[in-house]
């Protein structure tokens, strides 16, 4: 239940929260709940509705949090399909929040379209992410909530791989809200919520671009690489995937960076020829080829080049050991 009212201390408006009866703040997982919120005080920024004050009163559990008269993204996508420039901006302003709750060492948590609140004033959209912290209280965690909570998952969060998630399953969750502002669709159909964990652990989506052209190429790339199963090979912070975003956004021509930029600055040299490859596997074999060249004392130079997202740090990290024992 929400409520709105004025603040004694500060006079401006707020908005509390009180929790159903069955949460607890007395248990671990309520005292986790207040930590982080303590470690809130004093903090604002203009991307996350963070809790200000949190406690009991009576028989209920509330908290306190800034007011912001808007609605709910859901809502908002209800009346239509959002411009690409305005899920752009949703996208960047939910991740400018992650990443000030990253920097304090914290996660959201419970990322969905009920917590991200949209506002438009004339062409200019505002959003803000809400409710961190809230889904590991005991009370909270009831059929109704992981039925709402299992669309928006990330694989690592399946109870019985007995993971710790932390920022990078904000951003996985981002990327399904992202591939759902940019396809109206999910990236995996509807299902149990164990089936769908179960999906994102054995598959990748399509690319958002698949199902709506007017995607750009690099922005689905980036919006597939959130969606990683593996929390390694998706952004490493919200603060990265804001530079990939504003890198894809306003490119610096003089920024050394693309395949372009790197044929330019590493030309075509006599007797090599340049390795067409077709996926993961295929750009793995060819650098083994290249190794085995190098090892009878044919040399070889390597330039392994391609979008954000395209594979290369995979592909990297898995010729570690066969270099390490070429010596």
């Amino acid at each position: 239940m929400l409520r709105k009212a004025g603040s004694l201390t500060s006079g401006e408006m707020v908005a509390v929260k009180l929790f159903a009866e069955g949460i607890d703040l007395r248990g671990e997982e309520g005292l986790r709940y207040l930590r982080a919120v303590r470690r809130l005080a004093g903090f604002h920024h203009p991307r996350l509705l963070a809790p200000s004050e949190a406690g009991r009163s009576g028989t209920l559990a509330f908290q306190v949090t800034p007011y912001f008269p808007a609605e709910p993204l859901g809502a908002v996508m209800a009346g239509g399909a959002l411009k690409l420039s305005e899920t752009v901006a949703v996208i960047q302003q939910v991740a400018e929040g992650l990443a000030a709750l990253q920097r304090l060492g914290l996660a959201h948590g419970n990322l969905r379209p009920s917590n991200v609140l949209v506002s438009r004033e004339g062409e200019r959209i505002q959003a803000v992410a809400c409710d961190p912290f809230l889904t590991g209280l005991r009370g909270a965690e009831n059929a109704l909530l992981q039925e709402a909570l299992a669309p928006w998952r990330a694989p690592e969060e399946a109870p019985w791989l007995e993971r710790v998630a932390d920022g990078r399953t904000d951003l996985y969750t981002l990327g399904t809200l992202a591939y759902w502002m940019l396809t109206g669709r999910l990236p995996f159909a509807e299902a149990a919520p164990v089936e769908l964990l179960r999906r994102r652990l054995a598959a990748q989506p399509p690319p958002p671009r698949e199902w709506n052209a007017v995607v750009p190429e690099r922005l689905s790339a980036i919006v597939s690489r959130l969606l990683a199963r593996n929390p390694d090979e998706r952004p490493q912070s919200a603060e990265a995937l804001l530079h990939e975003l504003r890198d894809w956004a306003h490119p610096d021509p003089s920024r050394p960076g693309g395949t372009e930029e790197v044929r330019r600055l590493v030309p075509p040299l006599a007797g090599i020829a340049r390795l067409p490859t077709a996926g993961r596997e295929g750009t793995r074999e060819a650098v083994l080829s290249a190794l085995a060249r190098a090892r009878s004392g044919e040399g070889a130079l390597l330039v392994l080049a391609g979008e954000a997202g395209s594979g290369r740090q995979t592909v990297i990290d898995s010729l570690r050991l066969p270099f390490e024992a070429a010596g």
